[in-house]
């Protein structure tokens, strides 16, 4: 839904704080301020909180890029005025539409079965924000983030009896 509805939606995921960028002497705000990611038996769920100060979000693309599954990207571009985002996976084989929801908050839904992968399996993925600019007439797209900066977010896709075997009270 794009928004922070329940304190313990995203409470058992995983979680990347990307802090600021920029040396000790020149920092500045990053457009995600930091990024979850979790699953269910099916999905794989992204969650981006963008930085409320960037104006100008309209003018950035976020893409998942998995290094495994290799050749799968997701993209997600805003439209803030609408607060909607068109959100789609692309790989060798053409192009699918993904649910997705922009509020406060971006959220990305990506079944397993869009990946191509099943229970087991290890995902591997980092997360891109691009910037598009205007060059000899032509719209380009620049790299000005990635999260994790040196490396990636790595994780094996539960099998069957995860729910149970990770159960509390």
């Amino acid at each position: 839904d794009g928004k922070m509805t329940d304190y313990f939606e995203w409470l058992a995921a995983g979680v990347y704080e990307t802090g600021q960028k920029g040396g000790s002497m020149h920092q500045t705000e990053t457009v995600v301020s930091k990024f979850y990611y979790g699953f269910d038996k099916e999905n794989l769920f992204i969650r981006l909180d963008l930085n409320e100060t960037n104006e100008h979000l309209e003018q950035h693309t976020f893409n998942i890029f998995f290094l495994n599954p290799k050749d799968k990207s997701v993209y997600a571009k805003i439209n803030p005025k609408q607060q909607s985002v068109d959100c789609y996976i692309q790989d060798s084989s053409g192009t699918n539409i993904l649910p997705a929801a922009y509020g406060k908050i971006l959220e990305i839904q990506i079944p397993f079965a869009n990946l191509g992968v099943r229970l087991k399996d290890f995902l591997e993925f980092i997360i891109i924000v691009n910037q598009s600019a205007q060059k000899d007439n032509e719209i380009v797209q620049n790299e000005i983030e990635r999260w994790p900066f040196q490396d990636t977010i790595k994780f094996q896709i539960p099998n069957e009896d995860f729910s149970s075997l990770n159960w509390s009270v």
